[in-house]
């Protein structure tokens, strides 16, 4: 029988947490469950995320431990220490460090598990599950006191649909380039990515942690243009309408509107191209207030198809609590280049002024002589990114993302964003 009970019924056959009781928070482990199975010939460890997830499992000996780490997952709860009986001893659950979740089954001294026949599954990139053989006691490790185990890539869930949002058939994983780009990482330890490229020619895609949300710093610009001419193709809005620089609006930071008198009024194309020309964070209030406000805003971009994309504070949101994923920005970035999203005057000038970007420290230098790009940066000292289209010399073109943090202000994070650019580039113009 499969027993769901409160921390206060904990029981040795069953152990199960659920915590969708509380309000959503990105990045967090949102339910698990302990269940050995009675007389069945294997026991499970279940987990599920509100975002996606890589996890990385392990067996350690002495005595046998069940590691399940969930990179980029806060628990964001009190940590669980939750005994067993029988042939586990507990499952404990809590923040390994700042970015990591850690969860750990032990068993009982005299017991091991056989690594051979340990699997990892996943459902989705935010439902796993660990089928774990009956322990035994002729299954304890002894020569090896650490074994990595086998976890399974998950496709994205675009894939399993088949396009990018109805805008480009999904092709196939470049896999030399995906792990070329995982290889960068070596050599820049600090630094947390997230990236995903898009052969606008076929569909082919790389992707490296693509699903995981990260602070969205000033890239949550580039949807909300998006946006901006989507509501212009509407009738909604117009280049030539007054915005008013209304007090609550002004903002510290990028840009230079915040210098002039309150209540001083811009045409909508002047603030709109502000925003991403200079990054000004005062015209992208404007304009956020303009299209109704962050909750019309990320109603859209669910409508979108995107996942991370989400504004929780106005500009400057130096905590970064909006946040995108390198998928989201790549998937929008596809439906702009390739879809109908917009109309093909407003895709037009959506994408000359993206090309306008003036910050061209990080995916710019990697583009090669005779390329273009249209894209958007965004800094907050501890967490960058850019997003953007690359217009090759050849005629071919593709979408790259990259999300990460660092250190605050390291610049090994800016290093290692030219670094994947430049590979990118050289990789897509030979192919």
């Amino acid at each position: 029988m499969n027993l769901r009970l409160t921390p206060q019924m904990l029981s040795a056959s069953v152990l199960s947490l659920g915590l969708v009781s509380l309000p959503a928070q990105a990045n967090t482990l949102t339910s698990w469950k302990f269940d050995p199975q009675g007389n069945a010939q294997s026991d499970r460890l279940s987990f599920t995320t509100d975002e996606e997830v890589s996890p990385t499992a392990k067996l350690i000996s002495n005595p046998t431990r069940l590691i399940v780490d969930l990179p980029g997952i806060r628990l964001k709860r009190p940590k669980v220490n939750s005994a067993l009986t029988g042939k586990y001893k507990s499952l404990r659950i809590g923040q390994f460090n700042q970015q990591t979740t850690r969860l750990v089954v032990e068993l009982d001294p005299s017991y091991g598990l056989d690594p051979e026949r340990i699997k990892v599954q996943g459902t989705s990139r935010q439902s796993w599950s660990v089928v774990l053989p009956k322990p035994s006691q002729r299954d304890r490790l002894v020569d090896k006191t650490e074994v990595a185990l086998s976890v399974p890539n998950i496709p994205p869930a675009f894939v399993q649909d088949g396009s990018f949002g109805g805008a480009l058939r999904v092709g196939q994983p470049m896999q030399w380039l995906q792990q070329r780009l995982m290889g960068v990482r070596a050599s820049y330890p600090v630094v947390n990515p997230s990236l995903f490229v898009v052969d606008l020619e076929n569909g082919d895609y790389a992707d490296v942690n693509g699903g995981k949300a990260f602070p969205a710093a000033s890239v949550i610009k580039l949807p909300i243009l998006i946006a901006f001419f989507q509501d212009l193709d509407a009738g909604k809005v117009s280049l030539t309408e007054k915005l008013v620089m209304r007090p609550e609006l002004i903002a510290s930071g990028s840009g230079y509107m915040q210098d002039n008198a309150p209540w001083s009024s811009y045409s909508a194309l002047y603030t709109v191209s502000k925003m991403i020309e200079t990054s000004d964070n005062t015209a992208t209030n404007m304009i956020i207030k303009r299209l109704g406000g962050a909750g019309a805003l990320n109603a859209r971009f669910k409508r979108w198809g995107l996942q991370d994309t989400v504004i929780r504070n106005w500009l400057p949101d130096l905590s970064g609590t909006n946040t995108v994923s390198a998928q989201d920005l790549s998937l929008v970035l596809t439906k702009l280049a390739k879809g109908n999203v917009l109309s093909p005057s407003s895709k037009a000038r959506a994408i000359a002024i993206l090309k306008t970007c003036r910050t061209r420290t990080l995916l710019y230098p990697g583009v090669g002589a005779g390329g273009q790009i249209a894209h958007k940066t965004g800094d907050i000292g501890f967490a960058i990114g850019d997003a953007g289209i690359v217009f090759m010399p050849n005629g071919k073109q593709y979408v790259v993302a990259a999300m990460l943090k660092r250190p605050y202000n390291d610049v090994r994070g800016r290093n290692y964003i030219q670094a994947i650019s430049r590979i990118t580039y050289a990789y897509l113009l030979q192919r």
